[in-house]
């Protein structure tokens, strides 16, 4: 059975002088703290706001560091946990014990080419884990704000001719593995919100299983076959299920869980769900206007699906349970300490060793790029002006092609394109273009201060003088990455063909690479 819930509840746009009061939190739970766009606003939020408390949860996955903390690590207001927000135990733990009000929930699985084949797993993460969080919220009653970070691909594909964006109500129509789980998240935080009465905010399904389904699904196939004491057939070796279920647990299990912790403990005054403009899809290329937050989702990648499933459980809690949630919708961020699964690392730390840039297709896919800086500080407001049951994209308008992102790198490090950039196959669902409208945002007076030129300098000047931060990272820098899920720890997969040739970067008299 298919459910549609409309978005108008949380459609509303709101300007500063008009009735948005400032926020201001005791007792902050940041989800997947660890990671790159986290890390950056848990080190804002500590620097510039010394009497809130920031505890800081993340299971350290492999694209997450301590070392991110370092600015923060011996402030007396900064507390870290390692743990998985799938745990409800843990969850519960947490937000009674630190007393948390506001949760800003970043944590979910992100990197599109690793849902390929994984999907479940980003279901784990972007529905489960917000729905554990919004059960706690549930159950705690303490919570003020729940800011739920989702994604614009859960909107789905944008035609090519539209001229407008995706705005905060437009239907959700995701289209694949991760948009779906991000919906179905979305849907969570919205009842819970209505239910429960939580504070919820969301920027933008699921697999569904349960009573009624037709036994073709695998859940009530294995249960008429155990209740007839038949065997149970499994595709293939089964290997792929442990693999489908990280997705899963990590965007959409973990969130739930999240979710679920909140609704128990019912401290929770603000839940901040961090999600991705991808839930929106695919923007036309002549579009004009960019996805506003009540845009149609369109989740057109696994990623992108899990993470509107996620926003559809932080929906759900925020109508169901009254949780006080608020989501985000962002464009690519880079800057320093980004592990080089992404674009932007991956080109710079290639023509640091001097090796080609690999571009999926031709390169004319189309992307926004924002400073993590610029993104922190959005963060920053939405904290503490945004409103409880909203949804906020946090873009710019600068839009850049992938082939010019890596020309513009390869200029800086004095490389040929011609002899620096290679054309590889391109991954599956790769969508032309993301374009969002951040105009609900600037009303809450935020603006983006860091320019192009200026950010890829000063990112290119940090991973040169952190050139290890990472440790190996072979196996990311390749054309095709794939995450390998195995017992007891996770590695990249080597097995692709070399096709990472060298080029020539000319050095200063310095000796070092020109920036």
């Amino acid at each position: 059975m298919t459910s549609f819930l409309s978005l108008d509840c949380i459609y509303i746009f709101c300007r500063i002088g008009f009735g948005v009061a400032t926020y201001k939190p005791r007792n902050i739970l940041i989800t997947g703290a660890a990671g790159f766009i986290a890390s950056h606003v848990t080190n804002r939020l500590i620097r510039n706001y010394p009497d809130y408390k920031i505890v800081a949860l993340d299971k350290l996955d492999y694209c997450s560091n301590l070392k991110n903390f370092n600015p923060s690590k011996s402030s007396p207001n900064f507390k870290f946990v390692e743990g998985d927000i799938g745990s409800a135990d843990l969850v519960n733990y947490l937000l009674f014990t630190e007393s948390i009000d506001t949760i800003m929930h970043f944590a979910a699985q992100t990197h599109v080419d690793n849902s390929f084949g994984n999907s479940f797993e980003f279901t784990k993460n972007n529905i489960y884990g917000t729905h554990v969080l919004l059960e706690a919220c549930k159950v705690t009653g303490q919570i003020r704000r729940f800011i739920h970070v989702s994604t614009d691909e859960v909107y789905g594909e944008t035609d090519e001719d539209a001229i407008v964006g995706n705005h905060e109500a437009s239907q959700l129509l995701p289209s694949n593995p991760y948009s779906a789980t991000k919906a179905g998240a979305e849907m969570l935080v919205m009842a819970y919100g209505r239910s429960y009465g939580l504070p919820v905010i969301t920027t933008r399904g699921n697999n569904v299983y349960g009573p009624n389904q037709f036994p073709e699904k695998l859940i009530p196939k294995f249960i008429l076959l155990a209740m007839r004491g038949m065997v149970l057939p499994i595709h293939g070796d089964g290997s792929n299920v442990r693999s489908y279920f990280e997705f899963t647990k990590n965007n959409i299990y973990g969130t739930h869980v999240l979710l679920e912790a909140c609704k128990v403990t019912g401290q929770i005054r603000r839940f901040i769900h961090v999600s991705t403009d991808e839930v929106y899809g695919e923007t036309d290329e002549d579009a004009i206007v960019g996805n506003h937050e009540a845009s149609q989702l369109l989740p057109s990648n696994p990623y992108s699906a899990t993470k509107a499933g996620a926003e559809m459980l932080v929906m759900a809690y925020g109508r169901s349970y009254g949780l006080p949630v608020i989501t985000t919708r962002g464009n690519n961020v880079y800057g320093p300490n980004q592990f080089p699964e992404k674009l932007i690392p991956k080109f710079i730390l290639l023509a640091m060793r001097g090796m080609v840039l690999p571009i999926h297709g031709d390169g004319s896919n189309v992307r926004s790029y924002l400073y993590c800086e610029d993104v922190a500080e959005a963060f920053e407001v939405i904290l503490h002006r945004g409103e409880v049951g909203h949804v906020y994209n946090i873009g710019t308008k600068k839009e850049r092609r992938v082939i010019d992102v890596a020309k513009d790198i390869c200029k800086l490090f004095l490389m040929d394109p011609e002899k620096s950039i290679e054309f590889v196959e391109n991954r599956p669902f790769n969508d032309q273009r993301y374009f969002l409208d951040d105009q609900k945002l600037k009303n809450l007076g935020w603006s983006e201060r860091v320019i192009w030129e200026e950010g890829l300098k000063k990112t290119i000047d940090w991973y040169t003088k952190h050139p290890n931060w990472w440790g190996d990272v072979s196996g990311a820098l390749l054309p095709h990455p794939r995450m390998l899920m195995i017992p007891g720890g996770r590695h990249f997969d080597f097995e692709e063909p070399n096709r990472m040739s060298h080029v020539n970067v000319p050095k200063l008299p310095n000796g070092k690479s020109k920036l």
